[in-house]
């Protein structure tokens, strides 16, 4: 069983339900590595956490940064919309994020 509290808690691996973890990004080489090496170390079942780094029109390295991870959970999704800000990015994610599932 993995260690989150709550309800979830009490159940094992096996019915825990699958998460998408989304990290809207603009621009943020300098702090896109660490946060998913947090993320990636998320006490959750690997086969159950999929982490979603949606790109909002990043013109540095973050989008460079995210591509390289290589582990299956992470997902780069490049949004060329141009700056649209957390709420439009979770408006161009989310519903195809879950029609994957």
């Amino acid at each position: 069983m993995c260690g989150i509290s709550g309800w979830l808690g009490h159940l094992p691996d096996s019915e825990l339900p699958l998460v998408s973890l989304l990290i809207a990004a603009y621009n943020e080489e300098s702090v896109i590595g660490e946060r998913l090496r947090n993320a990636l170390a998320l006490d959750y079942p690997a086969d159950k956490l999929e982490i979603v780094i949606a790109s909002d029109g990043s013109s540095d390295r973050t989008n460079a940064i995210v591509e390289a991870a290589s582990d299956p959970r992470v997902r780069p999704e490049v949004v060329h919309t141009g700056m649209r800000g957390n709420f439009g990015i979770r408006k161009d994610i989310v519903v195809p994020v879950r029609m994957r599932r």
